[in-house]
């Protein structure tokens, strides 16, 4: 790959990262693809900033350029005392993992954008913890909002209660808070301050902290050391000592010059501070080989065979390597040696090379044809696709997604079970598709491996039970691709009875084409494989329930509207159902025409309970004073 290719390569990701917070590439990948193309166009740097306000946002022109950090790593001491040195004297603050923020004296919030040009979030930033007032210091403040770790898991287990995706990391989870369209789903945020911008360059550190923290913010840990060598030996050994014990994710750390020297900037950083970027955890080892495992969705990944290592208190032999562009942009190859890194401590990930090419090494081919069907296989975007429209593998991952908790929530139909299904049907040469377990009897489900009578009526009671389901997991379970849960959901709620969604059929999903959240792309897939897989699943005897209205007949006069803050036992949208039901309201933010506020123990001081304190609007503490008042 030349240095053009890598650098559209490099596009495409900064796309990903900065407009749709969705990467598809670890940062240790993204820094790889880089140093390869910095090398290979002999640049030191960047020649422009990445990053743009999202084209659906509302943008805001930054007063002066919100330029990002150059960057050094750890292991390269002798560039690291040299920074320190220039930089001297010196403050170390902890480089978060998170979104920056602007914030500005008029009252707008914005994302940093591709630093000239940001997106609006003010809205969203009232349930973020943190944030402080301006005063007497009229200029804006820079802060990173994060997702804190405790946070981040309390959530995923209400996702994982709910039978959703929880969120990957808490840079996702952050991003993704600040994308959602209804305030009162944003929680769990903080922010952390940092820097006062003026125009005129000013280094004064500590100085601007101590301000942040008079004016109310919450502001990053600030280290001033007295010698250079006392800045070098907290740096090298801040992972030991502080990383584990922090509520937050960090890349690295950042020196910034806490004094009067000025120094200055170039377009894509200031000259005044550096980024220490952590070494990533991993090891080298030899790549032996490579195989290629297809998704559900028909994608063929490449996954590294690698000589055992151990890292972080496991071996791995296995790695995977995410596709075949940027295998070339950093040109990896069998037999060389390759670095594994576990990627958020998890999952093991091939993320650079030493190439050498020799004899003994030879470069990485992605099949033609697709090894689990045969048929042949074709590039879209740089991702490997299986074309078999009766791949097993493709059935697998359908079979999968059908039979999960979020759908049809089969008991006792794991992979395993499936994979015996598949076999079975192989064996007797029957047809499989990813609605064959629905037919099954208990009989069929005798002649599988592992079942006897009374695990057999089990599991055939389970699929029964599963065929009378709800219309959000009918349209889930069809495995149009593209209509996940959130999408599932919307539909159901629009539509509501499955003669509505046999019209829309027939229609082209006109109605459903409405749907804010709902985008060409899906409808195009909804009419390529939508009448298809719905009436696979009816034939199989899936009968979807009309989605009803169980609210009570109220008078005008008698609706409550309710705002809720905090956490409680059952999820929020549960707790937000319950009040619709009852034919009351819900609103995200507490006004005059609120009429109580529910309220957790431990919200007194926040931004909603405040306001309602002010406003003298009522507030509950329970779940059963909620009860009580909207069952009147």
């Amino acid at each position: 790959m030349n240095a053009n290719e890598i650098k559209k390569l490099l596009d495409y990701h900064d796309n990903l990262y900065y407009n749709q917070d969705s990467p598809e590439i670890s940062d240790f990948e993204y820094d790889a693809l880089k140093a390869r193309y910095l090398e290979l166009t002999g640049l030191e740097e960047y020649d422009y900033v990445p990053g743009e306000a999202s084209e659906t946002s509302v943008k805001y022109q930054h007063t002066t350029n919100i330029s990002s950090l150059d960057k050094c790593q750890i292991t390269k001491i002798d560039e690291l005392k040299s920074h320190i040195h220039r930089l001297w004297p010196v403050t170390i603050q902890p480089k978060m993992d998170g979104l920056t923020l602007v914030s500005y004296p008029s009252g707008e919030h914005v994302t940093r954008g591709n630093g000239e040009i940001g997106e609006v979030v003010t809205l969203k930033v009232t349930n973020v913890d943190g944030i402080g007032e301006f005063s007497n210091v009229q200029v804006p403040i820079r802060s990173e909002v994060v997702m804190l770790k405790s946070e981040f898991n309390k959530l995923n287990e209400e996702k994982i209660k709910n039978g959703e995706k929880p969120f990957d990391n808490t840079r996702n989870a952050a991003a993704g808070m600040l994308r959602q369209l209804d305030i009162n789903k944003v929680k769990g945020l903080k922010a952390f301050a940092y820097n006062m911008i003026r125009t005129e360059e000013s280094n004064d550190s500590s100085n601007q902290i101590m301000s942040l923290q008079m004016l109310g913010w919450n502001t990053v840990d600030n280290f001033k050391p007295e010698t250079e060598e006392e800045a070098l030996d907290y740096i090298l050994t801040y992972e030991d000592k502080y990383r584990d014990s922090l509520d937050y994710d960090i890349d690295g750390l950042v020196i910034k010059h806490d004094g009067s020297k000025k120094f200055g900037f170039t377009r894509h950083h200031p000259n005044g501070a550096i980024a220490v970027k952590f070494e990533a955890q991993g090891e080298w080892t030899t790549l032996k080989s490579v195989t290629w495992q297809v998704g559900k969705t028909g994608i063929i990944a490449p996954v590294g065979e690698i000589e055992p290592i151990r890292i972080l208190g496991s071996t791995i032999n296995r790695a995977t390597l995410h596709n075949i562009s940027i295998i070339n942009a950093l040109n990896i190859r069998i037999n060389e040696r390759v670095f594994v890194v576990k990627a958020n401590d998890v999952i093991p990930k091939i993320i650079k090379g030493e190439p050498k090419v020799t004899r003994d090494t030879f470069p990485i081919i992605p099949p033609k044809k697709c090894p689990v069907c045969g048929a042949p296989t074709e590039f879209k975007n740089n991702i490997l696709y299986c074309t078999g429209e009766e791949c097993d593998a493709q059935e697998l991952g359908k079979t999968i997604k059908l039979s999960s908790r979020e759908a049809l929530n089969i008991t006792g139909l794991s992979k395993e079970t499936i994979i015996k299904i598949m076999n079975y049907c192989e064996e007797k040469e029957y047809e499989y598709d990813f609605t064959t377990p629905l037919y099954f009897h208990k009989e069929d489900i005798l002649n599988l491996p592992g079942f006897a009578e009374k695990s057999a009526e089990k599991l055939y009671n389970s699929i029964q039970k599963a065929k009378q389901t709800e219309l959000k997991r009918f349209i889930l379970a069809a495995n149009i691709p593209l209509i996940g849960k959130s999408a599932s959901e919307d539909i159901a709620n629009t539509i509501r009875t499955l003669p509505n969604l046999i019209n829309e059929v027939k229609t082209g999903y006109k109605t459903i084409a409405s749907i804010e959240k709902i985008g060409p792309k899906m409808i195009e897939n909804l009419n390529k494989y939508g009448a298809e897989r719905f009436g696979m699943l009816w034939d199989a005897g899936v009968r979807p329930l009309d989605v009803t209205t169980v609210a009570k007949k109220i008078s005008n006069s008698d609706i409550k509207t309710f705002v809720i803050t905090g956490s409680f036992d059952i999820p929020r949208k549960e707790i937000e159902q319950m009040i619709k039901d009852a034919g009351h309201k819900t609103s995200g933010s507490v006004s005059s025409k609120t009429s109580y506020l529910l309220a957790s123990p431990g919200e007194e001081g926040t931004t909603k309970y405040t306001k309602a304190t002010d406003l003298g609007t009522p507030i509950i503490n329970s779940l059963d004073e909620l009860k009580e008042i909207i069952n009147g």
